[in-house]
């Protein structure tokens, strides 16, 4: 049986990796236009979108209870920082993307998974970069369709088009 898609390499395919994040055990993320948001099993982290450096750390707070009721929008008290999250462990995700790009999660063995991307005959594997092991993997586009973020154990990747 002929395989009916057409593999890209990494160096030629159109999505890009626009920030890594290592933070342990990634449970959920989001942005705005200055600053991206992670929560680990650690406390949460805010990073500088343009920088990539850490503006904030916090590992005392119970940022669960900043969640709106969809689990889509955290607000950090005593900053005036909102976060859309588009990446939560167990929460609803996008997987379809702009220009009907589809993330599909490949389960390779028990546990482990392999993020790729399809549209019509195209299939794009993505390696997801810094020391992933192929453990627990999730992901979703952003809301705006133009970034595909993946949350793995070790951190977070975030891919723009």
């Amino acid at each position: 049986m002929k395989n009916r898609y057409k593999k890209f390499s990494l160096d030629t395919h159109p999505w890009r990796i626009e920030s890594e994040y290592q933070v342990n055990g990634t449970i959920a993320a989001g942005m705005n236009d200055e600053n991206t948001l992670v929560v680990g099993a650690d406390g949460f982290f805010i990073f500088d979108n343009v920088q990539k450096s850490l503006v904030i750390e916090d590992r005392g707070s119970n940022i669960s209870k900043l969640f709106n009721a969809q689990n889509s929008i955290v607000t950090l008290p005593n900053t005036d920082k909102t976060f859309h999250v588009f990446g939560m462990r167990g929460g609803i995700f996008n997987f379809c993307g702009n220009d009907n790009w589809t993330l599909n999660l490949i389960p390779i063995e028990y546990g482990v998974t392999h993020p790729v991307l399809t549209r019509s005959e195209v299939e794009i594997i993505l390696n997801p970069g810094f020391g992933y092991n192929g453990g627990f993997l999730t992901g979703s586009f952003s809301r705006d369709n133009k970034k595909l973020m993946l949350l793995t154990c070790e951190g977070l990747i975030i891919y723009s088009i």
